[in-house]
């Protein structure tokens, strides 16, 4: 019993160690992606606010702001609506899929292009 404690323990530190490995590169890819537009939108409205007054730059923001957000709601509302339709297992199963589809995905990657496929296949060696 003793054996199988051991073993579970270091299966579950292996199965932390790659979760936490994923969400740090997660974290640290948004951060990289996001942080350079948020400066570029942030030092574009305030350039907007100089040349054009801030009386004409915010009420644009707000009313192109509330179409977004209310595009997004209705998209969020639609799929959190699919998803309490879906019993509970499904739903771990399909993170655990998605987990397991995305750890293979590190290291299996497609031997063929579909550039490399479309010229082959226009030559008919495909």
């Amino acid at each position: 019993m003793e054996t199988i404690g051991w073993v579970a323990a270091h299966i579950l530190w292996a199965v932390w160690t790659v979760l936490y490995w994923l969400l740090v590169q997660l974290f640290w890819l948004l951060l990289w992606l996001t942080l350079p537009i948020a400066i570029v939108a942030v030092v574009g409205v305030l350039v907007a606010e100089r040349v054009l007054g801030r009386h004409q730059v915010r009420p644009w923001i707000r009313k192109q702001l509330g179409g977004i957000a209310g595009h997004a709601w209705r998209r969020v509302r639609s799929a959190l609506f699919a998803l309490w339709s879906v019993p509970l297992r499904v739903l771990v199963w399909f993170v655990i899929f998605a987990l397991w589809y995305a750890v293979l995905n590190l290291w299996r990657t497609p031997r063929w292009t579909p550039w490399g496929r479309a010229w082959g296949r226009r030559w008919g060696y495909a």
